[in-house]
């Protein structure tokens, strides 16, 4: 007995259309897990150079005064470096604010320092730039 060609045609739209939803459902994933890598990465880049600075200031702490040249590294996504890249010192915690077209990427700080006696001259400067870091231990 032949199948009626209508329910071929039924059948061949059904299959595309799932094929299509099965596409969209995978695209959607893997999007996601992209964005997630990326934001991985920029907060493990922001890390190290918190760390960096951290222990440049933990190591004054033994002396009275550091003055010290630091260029901070560029953030970068997918090799290209973020214009929105922002260190800011305060006085007791340094904080490294990321941002890609204004929507914020992540940030992140260390911890008061204060408790180390040490005090840091306030300022804030882009990724990719270089600073001078003065550490007076009051």
């Amino acid at each position: 007995m032949k199948k009626p060609r209508g329910q071929l045609s039924i059948d061949l739209v059904l299959t595309i259309f799932i094929i299509l939803i099965f596409i969209a459902g995978f695209q959607s994933i893997s999007s996601s897990l992209i964005e997630s890598q990326q934001e991985l990465s920029v907060k493990q880049q922001e890390k190290i150079i918190l760390l960096d600075l951290k222990q440049l200031i933990e190591s004054s702490a033994k002396g009275t005064t550091l003055i010290s040249n630091y260029l901070i590294p560029e953030i970068k996504i997918n090799g290209k470096s973020l214009q929105n890249c922002d260190l800011t010192i305060k006085s007791d915690l340094i904080s490294i604010t990321a941002k890609n077209d204004d929507e914020s990427i992540s940030e992140m700080q260390t911890e008061d320092f204060s408790q180390n006696y040490v005090s840091l001259a306030e300022q804030t400067i882009k990724c990719g730039n270089k600073i001078t870091l003065q550490v007076d231990k009051s």
